[in-house]
């Protein structure tokens, strides 16, 4: 998901937007995704700049380096 801030910061100081985050499973290195991220991110206005505030969930596979197997 990419989300364009210029609309933001044209807006006055204060100024916030929330976006819900679904169906994203971005090609990650060492990482294999077992399921799409979820959640909901708030962009806030600030002086000169945004802030980024929300919660993402993803589940994820790993091996474990002593038995090799996945978990």
């Amino acid at each position: 998901m990419h989300i364009n801030v210029r609309d933001i910061l044209v807006e006055s100081v204060g100024y916030s937007r929330a976006y819900k985050v679904s169906g994203e499973r971005p090609d990650l290195e060492a990482v294999r995704l077992t399921q799409d991220i979820q959640g909901e991110l708030t962009i806030s206005r600030l002086d000169d700049s945004v802030l980024v505030r929300g919660q993402l969930r993803a589940e994820i596979e790993l091996e474990c380096h002593r038995c090799l197997s996945t978990f």
